[in-house]
C-alpha cells in the first residue's frame, strides 16, 4: 500500500469505483483462484486487483476525447 492510501485512506477510497481502498484479502482472492484447480486456465493475463479504479480513469478519457487526445 502506498503511502497516500495508508494515510488518507478514507479520501483515496472516494476517488475509487468500489468505494474503499484494497486490503490484503482482494489480493488473496485473487492469489487463491489461481492457485486453485479453478484457475489453471487462466494463463499470461494480468489481473488488475484495484477496485476498478484503472477501467474508470479510461473510460473517463475515452469520453472525453475518443480520439486519445
Amino acid at each position: 500500500m502506498n503511502k497516500a492510501a495508508r494515510d488518507l485512506g478514507d479520501t483515496v477510497g472516494k476517488h475509487v469505483p468500489s468505494g474503499r481502498i484494497g486490503n490484503d484479502e482482494d489480493m488473496a482472492g485473487v492469489a487463491i483462484y489461481l492457485a486453485a484447480r479453478s484457475g489453471n486456465y487462466v494463463v499470461g493475463e494480468t489481473i488488475a486487483v484495484d477496485g476498478g479504479i484503472v477501467h474508470a480513469y479510461l473510460t473517463d478519457a475515452w469520453e472525453v476525447d475518443p480520439s486519445g487526445h
